[in-house]
């Protein structure tokens, strides 16, 4: 099942690689229908992008990137692993 986030991330993905005229205007309702997605997965603890439960963070910086970007603590090491 793919989360509301990825679908919306995915649709604002593809109008840049796409080369889309879009509007302010339409690009700032999907940013919003984006951050309202946002808040309410973090609001039922659950991760932005593989929609799992929320468990633990390694630490406090984790969980503070958890409240900015609502991804878990397997998404963040996925996400921000630094090239070997």
């Amino acid at each position: 099942m793919t989360s509301r986030i990825r679908a919306l991330n995915e649709e604002l993905y593809q109008d840049f690689q796409e080369n889309k005229k879009v509007t302010t205007s339409s690009i700032l309702t999907k940013l919003t229908k984006l951050r309202r997605e946002l808040r309410k997965s973090i609001n039922e603890n659950k991760c932005s992008w593989c929609e799992c439960d929320i468990e633990k963070f390694r630490d406090k910086t984790s969980r503070t990137e958890y409240l900015i970007s609502g991804l878990c603590q397997d998404c963040q090491d996925a996400t921000f692993k630094e090239a070997n």
